[in-house]
Formats: C-alpha cells, structure tokens, sequence
C-alpha cells in the first residue's frame, strides 16, 4: 500500500442548494487514511443530498468510488480489509 500522501476525498451532491456541485472532504492522504475517511463518511452519512463519494491519487485517477443504493462501484474487489469497529477516520474536511 503506498505511503504517499497523495489521495484526496470527494462527495458529490444531488439534491438540495449544492446539487450538481461537489466538495474535498480532507486531501494529500495516505491510501489507508483516505479509504477510513471515505468509509466513515459511508457509514455515518446522514445527508440525503450527498449521491456519491470517492477518492482520487495525485494524478487526479478515481482509486475508490461508492454511490448511493448501490455500494462500492469501483474498484469490484475489496482493496483493503478494515477490522470490524475500525470504520472510521478521521476526516478533517
């Protein structure tokens, strides 16, 4: 797993004064960081506006993408295993 800090955390918006727009949830992350980020926000997401989460590399490449109602849709296989009650980081965004 890379050690770079160079992964960032998006969520887009569907509905509501931001629809159509999206905001960095934290950036420059370690993969393992970026990956806890994204899944706490997953799995404590109360604001029905959020549609869409995912995490970008350095070269701008979606590495992670999870949507509303349906999941993780990319990538297909697991890239890190997270131990049950590790679920969350922390996000400063």
């Amino acid at each position: 797993m890379s050690e770079r800090k160079e992964y960032s955390v998006c969520a887009f918006y569907d509905k509501g004064p931001n629809a159509g727009r999206h905001s960095y949830i934290d950036r420059w992350m370690v993969l393992e960081d970026a990956l806890k980020c994204a899944l706490s926000i997953i799995n404590k997401v109360k604001d029905p506006t959020i549609h869409r989460i995912i995490i970008t590399n350095g070269g701008d490449s979606i590495v992670f993408e999870w949507e509303r109602n349906k999941g993780v849709v990319w990538p297909d296989k697991p890239v890190l295993t997270i131990p049950p009650g590790d679920q969350g980081g922390d996000c400063t965004g």
